[in-house]
């Protein structure tokens, strides 16, 4: 079943014809604060979709988002397969990882883990989202961030999101590199754009592309499977920390003599 969860407000056009394609349409009251980047709007609109798909029984819950669109067959059997792979240990509250995109999941900024795409066990997907809304409205925008410091805010979407499901979970955790890095080992696991051929044209589609070739000597490094991988089954730790970078540009070059990013075993 396919549940697009939106507004009440939203066109009857547009309803009708969700409902001609087969979706489960679900209204919701727009949140009267918008959060920092619209989380609220995020968070009722997903927690209503997520919450619906488990009570009807759905075992898994894979959450997107209608301007994105994902070409590569066999998606659900791929995720699930995932995650059945990579269990999570016994004594953690969480029933499996959750799978998140590698964009935008940062190497470097703690608990800053992709919202556009997830997928896990309906339970925890229902964990993940089951979040208050945000209320604060001191919040520094990506675009407007001048210091790398700017970018390691509790109220960035995605570490809010992230940091109340830690808290949920029971999971102790600390604004550093190494933490993050052990809460990517224990509760998450991250997928590559191009094994979903995950397409989001939102912004500079061709640009975000181009600068991501040399992503990996970057502050804002993206988290792919590959160095995933490494920090969850070799516990790679990292040669830079959080307060190594920030002074640093956003997005800026980890070290000028340094070639790649360089990943030692712990």
């Amino acid at each position: 079943p396919i549940y697009v969860s939106t507004w009440k407000d939203e066109s009857s056009l547009v309803l009708d014809a969700l409902k001609r394609a087969g979706a489960v349409v679900l209204l919701n009251d727009p949140p009267k604060v918008p959060g920092p980047s619209n989380v609220n709007y995020q968070i009722r609109s997903t927690h209503a979709g997520v919450a619906s798909a488990r009570d009807a029984g759905c075992r898994y819950v894979l959450k997107t988002r209608t301007d994105t669109r994902m070409y590569a067959p066999n998606i659900p059997d791929f995720l699930a397969s995932l995650i059945g792979h990579f269990p999570v240990d016994s004594g953690l509250r969480a029933r499996g990882r959750l799978v998140a995109l590698d964009l935008v999941t940062r190497l470097f900024i703690p608990h800053h883990l992709a919202d556009l795409m997830m997928f896990g066990y309906a339970d925890d997907m229902a964990t993940y989202w089951d979040v208050p809304l945000c209320e604060a409205t001191e919040y520094v925008p990506r675009e407007t961030c001048t210091r790398f410091s700017e970018l390691l805010c509790p109220l960035v979407p995605e570490v809010y999101l992230c940091r109340h499901y830690l808290n949920k979970l029971d999971y102790p955790f600390e604004p550093t590199v190494e933490s993050w890095w052990r809460c990517l080992a224990d509760l998450f696991l991250v997928v590559d754009r191009t094994s979903l051929e995950h397409f989001w044209p939102k912004h500079s589609y061709a640009s975000e592309h181009r600068y991501s070739l040399d992503d990996h000597r970057r502050n804002e490094a993206l988290c792919s499977f590959r160095e995933w991988l490494g920090i969850m089954y070799a516990r790679k730790s990292s040669r830079f920390q959080v307060e190594d970078l920030v002074e640093a540009e956003p997005n800026g070059l980890l070290s000028p003599t340094m070639p790649a990013l360089n990943l030692t075993a712990a």
